[in-house]
């Protein structure tokens, strides 16, 4: 898999995320990551929230459609 896929109402895309901190937009629909290889810890605060752990294979998580983030790295 590689670039992006979509159909109807749902887009695939397959990223590879450099560590260190990233651009933070809010989404303008919901997005399930799921990570596929590599290890890396992630902190990324959003509305409010900070959340910090470990990102392995098999690590997923949901960002609702118009979620604030203010820190991903």
């Amino acid at each position: 898999l590689g670039g992006a896929a979509e159909r109807e109402a749902r887009r695939v895309e397959r990223r590879h995320i450099d560590p260190g901190r990233q651009n933070c937009v809010s989404p303008e629909c919901t997005e399930l990551v799921y990570i596929l290889s590599g290890q890396a810890k992630v902190r990324r605060t959003g509305d409010g929230q900070t959340q910090e752990g470990l990102a392995r294979p098999g690590t997923s998580w949901l960002v609702p459609a118009g979620t604030h983030e203010t820190l991903l790295e």
